[in-house]
C-alpha cells in the first residue's frame, strides 16, 4: 500500500508577511537590535532620519524618524493635506527585553 505521507497534500508556502515578520524577529532579538532593524526598514520604505534636537523642516507627505539612545525609535508621517493646527493621531508600541 501507499504511505500516508505520500498521500498528503503539499504544504503551501507561508504568506510573505509571515516570512517578513519572522525575519524581523530574528534581527530584533534585543531592544537595541529592534531599533536597528526598524530603522533599516523605515529607510527602505522612504522615511528620512532626523535629529530630535534639531529644528525640523517637515513637509506635507513627508515620512520621518528619529532615535533616542538607540533604544527607542519614533517614526511619523505628515499627511499630504496637513495644515498647522489641524491635529494629529498617535500610535505607540514598545519592546521589552
Amino acid at each position: 500500500g501507499r504511505s500516508a505521507i505520500a498521500e498528503m497534500a503539499p504544504v503551501p508556502d507561508p504568506p510573505a508577511e509571515a516570512v517578513d515578520c519572522v525575519a524581523y524577529l530574528n534581527e530584533a532579538w534585543t531592544p537595541y537590535h529592534a531599533v536597528l532593524a526598524s530603522c533599516a526598514r523605515l529607510r527602505a520604505n522612504g522615511f528620512t532620519e532626523i535629529n530630535e534636537r534639531d529644528a525640523w523642516s517637515l513637509e506635507p507627505g513627508g515620512k520621518y524618524f528619529f532615535t533616542r539612545n538607540m533604544s527607542a525609535v519614533c517614526a511619523f508621517a505628515v499627511g499630504g493635506a496637513y495644515a498647522p493646527g489641524s491635529g494629529f493621531i498617535v500610535i505607540g508600541a514598545h519592546t521589552d527585553s
